[in-house]
């Protein structure tokens, strides 16, 4: 029995330090945007790539890694992955120049070949269990927004109000701080009071931050940056953990692996389209076009926020306590 218990907190362990890398590289790159931005000599568009080129690739394997999961154990499959991270990072960090690397025409073609194919890495019929559709759908809501935020407010803060890499740091670091405590609340809560009601706070929240974005200025003092974010932050990290919960306990254990990764590749689907479309409308730096541009991403997240609240609230069912 304590072998068992042993073996369970490792694998915890295992696991919150693989999803601590993956956030620290993301906000390692947001938090030297301007740094690259000047020492590349490129622009909004190329600071968008270096983003998504790492969220392209990470949403496209991440079914590859849950089948393989399902099929060779996890523990090598994480261990690998973990190598081949320390690995690729290193070599990001010693790179001489910005490189693109454009991949988006087969997608269409790998969504065709899936629905056709005898034993498909991605079983379309998991988008049939509602729980399931909807978790997916407002993974990549959540994702959408929040990756969104992270990369423009990166940039406002060191292009507009010229702060510091180390200070944009730590001006992110309460909404971190935020979300990994609400994170663990979350886990908490879902069978206390259900995944829908969850959902619907969680969304609400988020949505609630993002609209009291709307009024900020150039010129405007920090602290009124506050609030809002923590509250972005908390409605996120409440998502997450229900999400995942929801989308694991609709499909049979055997497809878990393949279900989670299905999850994970549409937050990364939803985060990689965020950076795209928020960095499109803060392309021009210029004060007053880039402040237009701010808030009209922050309206499109808050509107996008409460469709998914209202989702969740109209056509989810709340699953059994203790599921």
């Amino acid at each position: 029995m304590r072998t068992g218990s042993s073996s369970r907190r490792g694998t915890l362990v295992a696991a919150s330090l693989g999803f601590v890398v993956v956030l620290l590289d993301v906000s390692v790159v947001n938090v030297a945007l301007d740094a690259l931005l000047r020492e590349f000599r490129t622009d909004v568009a190329g600071l968008q790539w270096v983003v998504n080129a790492y969220t392209l690739v990470f949403a496209a394997l991440l079914l590859s890694s849950g089948a393989l999961g399902d099929r060779f154990g996890p523990r090598r499959i994480y261990l690998g992955g973990l190598a081949l991270f320390t690995a690729a990072s290193v070599a990001c960090g010693a790179a001489p120049g910005l490189g693109l690397l454009l991949a988006l025409a087969a997608g269409g073609a790998f969504v065709r070949i899936e629905a056709r194919s005898a034993a498909p890495m991605l079983p379309l019929g998991l988008l049939r269990i509602r729980a399931f559709a909807i978790a997916s759908l407002c993974g990549v809501v959540v994702n959408f927004g929040y990756y969104g935020l992270v990369f423009v407010f990166s940039l406002f803060f060191q292009v507009q109000q010229h702060l510091s890499p180390q200070q944009t740091g730590l001006a992110f670091l309460p909404m971190t701080l935020v979300l990994m405590g609400a994170s663990v609340l979350a886990g908490r809560l879902v069978t206390r009071i259900g995944a829908r009601r969850l959902m619907v706070m969680g969304l609400g929240l988020a949505a609630c931050g993002y609209a009291l974005l709307l009024p900020v200025r150039i010129e405007g003092a920090y602290a009124w940056l506050v609030l809002p974010m923590l509250l972005a932050a908390s409605g996120t990290a409440l998502c997450v953990p229900t999400m995942t919960n929801l989308a694991l306990s609709s499909v049979e254990a055997s497809r878990a692996g393949i279900a989670s990764g299905v999850l994970n590749a549409s937050r990364q689907v939803g985060g990689l389209l965020g950076v795209a479309v928020f960095g499109h409308l803060v392309r021009h730096t210029a004060p007053q076009a880039f402040l237009r541009g701010m808030q009209l991403s922050t309206g499109i997240a808050a509107v996008l926020l409460l469709l998914g609240c209202a989702l969740c609230w109209w056509r989810l069912e709340p699953l059994p306590r203790g599921r």
